[in-house]
């Protein structure tokens, strides 16, 4: 689990994060939403230690404080709303990855990353698709999965839908709800299909968690987004 106490960030003296306490729990698939600016992409970098908070977080009761960064990152993994892809084609992207010391004791398995492939109409022709010629969609795609591979402890992803047209998107919520059997995912979000295909949804606005919901109301999300 990961578990956030008293979580302050400031940027210009001005509070990004405000008193976040809450607890994210493996097997379940989490959604953050709330307008732009509320603090979103600051909580899960916070998660990450890639930002300099106050207060406390913990997983699997160790402070992230404590850990070594390839140790966090190899538990953890951020997935940028505009992910890095890694030399020409897509299979030099994934060996990169890899090849990196913080990975070093996984082991690649092609045919996983394939049989995930399947499910958005691509066969292994893709690995060979040179990564300059992929589509955004493609491209968030291709992280996603090579994140899923990894087989990490949480999946932090932001705006993981938003260069992808509406059946991708659907087809990545339902393989998303599928691979949370194994691991926790927390995403970001202004998708309302998202949002409401996610276990848990959890409201931020001006820095603090106000809420989370098991079931909220299109109409709801709706009123948050557009205020």
């Amino acid at each position: 689990m990961i578990k956030l106490k008293n979580v302050n960030y400031k940027n210009n003296n001005t509070y990004i994060l405000k008193d976040v306490n809450y607890q994210f729990d493996k097997k379940t698939f989490y959604t953050i939403f709330g307008k732009s600016g509320s603090g979103k992409s600051s909580l899960l970098k916070s998660i990450v230690n890639l930002i300099n908070f106050t207060g406390e977080i913990t997983v699997f009761n160790k402070n992230i404080l404590d850990l070594p960064p390839q140790k966090l990152r190899s538990k953890i993994l951020y997935l940028h709303q505009e992910p890095l892809l890694f030399g020409d084609k897509v299979i030099d992207d994934i060996k990169t990855i890899y090849n990196l010391k913080i990975h070093k004791e996984k082991k690649l398995d092609i045919n996983f990353y394939l049989e995930l492939l399947k499910n958005f109409g691509y066969d292994k022709s893709f690995l060979e698709k040179p990564i300059k010629e992929l589509s955004g969609g493609q491209k968030q795609i291709a992280a996603i999965l090579r994140a899923i591979t990894l087989k990490p402890d949480f999946l932090l992803l932001d705006e993981p839908t938003s260069a992808l047209d509406i059946n991708s998107e659907q087809i990545l919520i339902d393989l998303l709800n599928n691979i949370k059997k194994e691991i926790g995912i927390i995403s970001i979000s202004h998708s309302i299909n998202l949002i409401t295909n996610s276990d848990i949804q959890v409201l931020i606005s001006n820095g603090t968690i106000l809420s989370d919901y098991k079931k909220i109301d299109e109409t709801e999300i709706k009123k948050v987004l557009n205020e």
